[in-house]
């Protein structure tokens, strides 16, 4: 709730062990379910400004900040949608030394100059082959 950054990342292992993780690298997609509650459109967040990233155990470097928007059109309408990444997208540019072989950590964040009032719920993140 509010203007500025509005952020929340979940560590798969609690932070420990320190090497702890999950191996991407079998995979070609991270998935999930996402769901955007707001009393009104206005008090949502603005789609383009929903990203995702990783953040990884072996050297601590996070992955790229993936727009949610470019692969899920409308997600911020109450309605529950699955959004399927590929994890080529997380290693791309200032995600080039995020280790996909040790993954533990799934962040979701939003900026706005304006307040905004709305909750994101995230579901069933799972690594699929396609």
């Amino acid at each position: 709730e509010g203007p500025g950054f509005i952020g929340m990342g979940w560590n798969l292992f609690g932070w420990y062990p320190e090497t702890a993780g999950v191996d991407l690298t079998p995979y070609t997609h991270l998935a999930f379910q996402i769901r955007v509650d707001a009393k009104s459109p206005g008090d949502a967040p603005e789609p383009s400004a929903v990203t995702v990233l990783l953040g990884c155990s072996h050297n601590k470097n996070d992955s790229a900040s993936v727009p949610v928007e470019r692969y899920a059109k409308g997600f911020t309408d109450g309605k529950w949608h699955k959004v399927v990444i590929p994890v080529s997208a997380f290693t791309k540019g200032a995600g080039s030394k995020f280790d996909p072989a040790s993954f533990w950590e799934f962040r979701i964040a939003t900026w706005s100059a304006a307040p905004r009032h709305f909750d994101i719920y995230v579901d069933d993140i799972t690594a699929e082959k396609q």
